[in-house]
């Protein structure tokens, strides 16, 4: 076992604390991530729950990191199985609250849909999750679970840049009502005739808020990691790369 590498990682990461000091701190104070957009306000609600819930499992200070590190004595291998979590987390951490900063920047920007709403990655996902949830509502061999993957699965079909490009607009893109109301009446109408409509139109919407819950619970329970995994697909979005070369934002 090499202890210089033991030694470089209780290095790296006592370098780091600065940095994830502020990071904490950033966090505590709800005022620094505030928005006028409600739907990124839910969002930072269940992130910012998972970034806290990681930084309780790390230490408060550096001092107490070298301590459990001399913990292991002589046991090499447990003390760099400890500092590299302790250094992964950290990195965890610092990138986890640079995402929300940088989501936070671009809550107010206008965004403008190159080929207009109904062309737009947004609408067309909303109009595909309309028309699976039309098709597997009243399925009672499925559980809730299996409709909700089958209903959600559009993004499986985007490349990076478009699912960069999908979250952008979920977050700041305007939205057409009037156009959505007429694609779900349209798709009940095609999928369920026109007997019982009414019934089936409160069914429909039943469901719709079903899913809704579902996916808020899932989001609950996510670790710090998926939400990472899931929000940082801004960075391949031709928006954000736009304002990166504009210097829009910093």
């Amino acid at each position: 076992m090499d202890w210089q590498k033991v030694y470089d990682l209780l290095n790296g990461v006592e370098e780091k604390y600065d940095k994830f000091r502020e990071a904490n701190e950033y966090i505590l104070d709800e005022k620094n991530y505030e928005t006028n957009n409600n739907g990124l306000n839910g969002l930072f609600f269940y992130f910012v729950r998972a970034i806290k819930e990681k930084v309780k499992t790390i230490p408060v200070n550096f001092d107490s990191v070298r301590t459990n590190a001399m913990n292991f004595g002589n046991d090499a291998v447990g003390m760099e199985g400890y500092l590299s979590k302790v250094n992964d987390d950290i990195d965890k951490v610092i990138y986890a609250v640079r995402i929300l900063k940088d989501y936070q920047k671009i809550s107010d920007i206008s965004y403008e849909y190159e080929d207009g709403y109904e062309n737009s990655l947004k609408y067309k996902s909303f109009c595909d999750k309309i028309k699976k949830i039309a098709e597997v509502f009243e399925d009672e061999k499925m559980t809730l679970e299996q409709k909700y993957k089958y209903c959600d699965s559009f993004e499986k079909t985007l490349s990076k840049e478009e699912n960069g490009e999908l979250t952008v607009q979920s977050i700041i893109g305007k939205e057409d009502n009037a156009l959505k109301q007429t694609q779900i009446t349209q798709v009940v109408l095609s999928l369920m005739g026109k007997d019982n409509f009414l019934s089936k139109m409160d069914q429909f919407y039943q469901f719709f808020l079903e899913l809704g819950s579902y996916a808020e619970e899932k989001l609950d329970t996510y670790p710090l990691e998926q939400h990472i995994k899931d929000l940082e697909v801004i960075y391949d979005s031709k928006f954000y790369k736009s304002l990166e070369a504009n210097k829009t934002i910093k």
